[in-house]
């Protein structure tokens, strides 16, 4: 009996371990794409912006951080950028491409734009190790970077 209770707390630990070392893995990707996203909020300055989207995107910076989140640095440079069609005219580049993380277990990252806050919300959705827990998430609030130097309205 005493073996056989060795053995059982000997899988339970190895199970364990497992588990804890492909958790470490999840979060240690998301960590990962957290400061890249926090680097992309810091090189969207007021300045970049261009000029005819600069007192649209100060009116809704949560929006406009999102929408550009989204584009993955890139949002075209009409006057509507809003609009969910692409126009004739170029693209703006904020930041350099972000790859998504690589890890399978995470399963979606979502950018929610909160404009009464002035926050865009940053979800992670993935799946647990463990057997007993299906779906973990991970949030991050940015707050707009160029929003500082928005003039008051």
């Amino acid at each position: 009996m005493t073996m056989t209770a060795v053995g059982r707390m000997g899988t339970s630990a190895l199970a364990g371990s497992s588990n804890y070392a492909e958790r470490r893995k999840i979060e240690a990707d998301i960590e990962t794409h957290i400061q890249l996203i926090q680097q992309a909020d810091s090189l969207l300055t007021y300045e970049r912006i261009p000029t005819a989207q600069q007192s649209s995107a100060c009116l809704t910076p949560a929006i406009y951080l999102a929408k550009v989140l989204e584009g993955n640095g890139q949002i075209h440079s009409g006057d509507n950028w809003l609009s969910t069609t692409s126009s004739s005219d170029t693209s703006t580049r904020y930041f350099p491409e972000i790859d998504s993380p690589t890890n399978p277990k995470i399963t979606s990252i979502t950018f929610i734009p909160d404009n009464d806050k002035d926050i865009v919300e940053v979800i992670y959705l993935f799946q647990a190790p463990e057997d007993n827990i299906a779906t973990e998430y991970r949030r991050l609030e940015l707050n707009p970077n160029f929003q500082s130097r928005c003039p008051a309205y």
